[in-house]
């Protein structure tokens, strides 16, 4: 079980570039990943029920390519912090 990485009670809030030195590429990268699925659940989770581009296999296939991509873009450029913390804590709990 992964656990947040807490320092004197506070959640640390670490950038998945500081960690790239540190650690295995991949594990970067599929945290990224995670974090990048997340955001497109919730996205999907938000949108309106005829979507934006109408209803249909048409509005479906555009409707899930533009949440995939604005999920992509939100994880990396808001870097919200849990690719970060799942590395950390994968580092941390590893065997």
């Amino acid at each position: 079980m992964i656990q947040p990485v807490l320092t004197g009670g506070n959640a640390t809030i670490v950038k998945p570039s500081q960690l790239s030195g540190t650690t295995d590429k991949a594990l970067v990268e599929k945290a990224r990943e995670f974090e990048t699925i997340l955001l497109n659940q919730m996205i999907a989770a938000m949108e309106p029920k005829g979507g934006f581009f109408g209803k249909g296999f048409g509005g479906d296939y555009f409707q899930t390519i533009f949440r995939q991509e604005m999920a992509s873009s939100l994880a990396k450029d808001l870097e919200l912090g849990l690719a970060a913390q799942l590395t950390k804590a994968a580092i941390k709990n590893q065997l």
